[in-house]
């Protein structure tokens, strides 16, 4: 899969479309194939690792996860054995900004089923994923 990748800390001239594999969802999360994501204040802070205490938490020369962007909306791929909630097909959104991981600038993302809303009919994925 297709993915904004960074390796180190600065602005928009550091990222770069990466090929990563596939995540498989664990137990009790669920593969979204995302369809839209938005850029916000902290995925820039996430970039730049500005303030300080960004660097302090996520790699003080540079950043550990080297994946961006929280706010997304997609559609269910695949669940997880123990996933309840959701099943293949289900539109949904969700904010990745809890440390489940900043992975919504790629194609796919898996994420806890207990993060995941399904989105409301009539709202466009775009629109669902600015809610977050």
């Amino acid at each position: 899969m297709k993915a904004v990748i960074r390796e180190k800390y600065g602005n928009q001239q550091v990222l770069k479309i990466g090929e990563l594999p596939i995540p498989i969802p664990s137990d009790n999360q669920v593969l979204v194939k995302v369809h839209a994501s938005t850029v916000n204040a902290y995925d820039d802070h996430l970039l730049k690792g500005e303030p300080f205490p960004v660097r302090a938490m996520n790699g003080l020369t540079a950043p550990k996860n080297h994946r961006l962007g929280c706010d997304m909306a997609g559609v269910v791929e695949a669940i997880g054995d123990k996933v309840t909630k959701f099943k293949k097909g289900d539109e949904v959104f969700t904010c990745l900004a809890d440390g489940n991981g900043d992975d919504a600038y790629s194609e796919y993302v898996c994420v806890s089923e207990d993060l995941l809303v399904i989105k409301p009919r009539g709202v466009l994925f775009e629109e669902a994923a600015t809610i977050p």
